[in-house]
């Protein structure tokens, strides 16, 4: 098999990877846990920050990091939504 069965290879497997649905479950799974733990933050934290102060503003901006990462995440679930992954999936139906 040379670079172009390899690359034939790789971009059916990727194939198989957009057509695999991310379930629910797990999306509210992940969006539980993440609430969890960013509540649960703070009283980590105490201990460790001498100035009480900070703990909010450290808390807030971790909370909007991490949220924002998990939208980005749920945004980016159905991977053919995009103009840029449709052109690869008809690439790769094409070829296969």
């Amino acid at each position: 098999m040379g670079a172009r069965g390899a690359t034939m290879q790789a971009l059916i497997t990727c194939e198989r990877l957009i057509r695999t649905p991310v379930p629910l479950v797990y999306t509210r799974h992940t969006s539980r846990f993440l609430g969890l733990w960013v509540l649960l933050l703070p009283f980590a934290l105490v201990r460790e920050l001498h100035d009480h102060f900070i703990l909010v503003p450290i808390c807030d901006l971790v909370a909007v990091f991490f949220f924002g990462i998990e939208e980005l995440g749920i945004r980016e679930a159905p991977p053919c939504q995009s103009l840029k992954n449709r052109r690869m999936l008809l690439l790769t139906q094409r070829f296969s």
